[in-house]
């Protein structure tokens, strides 16, 4: 729906004509109509048209003709009361391969009880601890030393303090692999590494790696659901607002993560897309994925709301 369209053609007078289908309430008042605004041709030669206070100013600004564009987009959430959750029951995509990222918008209402984000159960949780901050575990297998033993398994994680009672954007990297070697060291035997990174409203907070291991881990696989807000033994339910999930099979480069934060949108990169959603349909009990392979069962229809916070905006020029 188009809401407004000043032409700027008038070429004379002081009000500027609404075209669109909204009509004359949105007509514009020409300020300072006394100053030579307009050319013989009828178009502004120096941009005085405005609404209200929000008036360009007259020191030419634009340098010539440009064509400038905002687009902005209504946020929506799901408001998770503790007993609601959503799932992908077959988890199979979401299993980590070498590198991932997950990202999420939540507002907890607390910040003194263990809440999921999201989790694969076997694999990675994403959670809220009980002193308030989000916490990355990730579940790692390394091969034993003799083959006869089971393998060797531990959990990796990164954590960092939200600010209690304010919206957070949350980011967070997991990669494996091996550590490079100088030219001067290859013949020592290869290190393995292990990273994790946090980034809370854009901002790298912490990381934690460790490029000692002498034996390749890699995160756990696992036959299991996919599961939002909820743990999959159906505990540590999240409440509050939860928005903008989404799910990577590569990791998130810092300009990827802070304009995601500027501008609520999807990075603009999207390549290993694994699943995402916006939770924008406000009604029923599915949520739909951007890549149209994910679509995530809810526990209720009663779920949806409007959320200010992850509104999207983007400016074209």
């Amino acid at each position: 729906l188009l809401g407004i369209r000043w032409n700027l053609a008038e070429g004379q007078g002081t009000e500027i004509m609404n075209s669109a289908a909204t009509g004359p309430d949105f007509n514009a008042k020409l300020i300072n109509p006394v100053s030579p605004a307009w050319n013989d041709d009828g178009a502004f030669d120096v941009p005085y048209a405005g609404r209200s206070d929000l008036v360009l100013a007259s020191n030419r600004i634009l340098k010539g003709w440009s064509h400038v564009a905002l687009a902005s987009r209504q946020g929506a959430a799901l408001e998770l009361d503790g007993e609601t959750s959503g799932k992908v029951t077959d988890g199979t995509a979401f299993n980590p391969a070498s590198s991932f990222a997950l990202e999420a918008w939540i507002a907890p209402e607390t910040l003194n009880s263990k809440q999921v984000i999201v989790e694969k159960p076997g694999s990675y949780t994403l959670s809220v601890n009980t002193i308030g901050q989000v916490v990355l575990t990730v579940n790692i297998s390394q091969d034993p030393e003799y083959y006869q033993d089971p393998p060797i398994e531990f959990t990796f994680d990164v954590s960092g303090n939200l600010t209690p009672g304010e919206t957070a954007y949350v980011a967070v990297n997991f990669s494996t692999g091996t550590v490079e070697k100088k030219p001067e060291d290859s013949q020592v035997t290869s290190n393995y590494f292990i990273k994790t990174a946090l980034y809370i409203n854009g901002v790298l907070v912490k990381e934690n790696n460790e490029e000692t291991y002498t034996t390749p881990g890699k995160a756990q696989t696992a036959d299991t659901s996919f599961y939002a807000g909820i743990s999959g033994d159906e505990t540590f339910n999240f409440v509050g607002l939860f928005s903008h999930v989404r799910v990577w099979g590569r990791t998130l480069n810092t300009d990827e993560i802070a304009r995601v934060y500027a501008f609520r949108g999807l990075p603009a990169y999207h390549s290993n897309l694994v699943a995402a959603w916006t939770f924008d349909e406000i009604s029923g009990k599915v949520a739909m994925d951007v890549t149209e392979n994910q679509t995530m069962e809810l526990t209720s229809n009663q779920l949806w709301a409007l959320w200010q916070d992850v509104s999207e905006a983007a400016i074209y020029v």
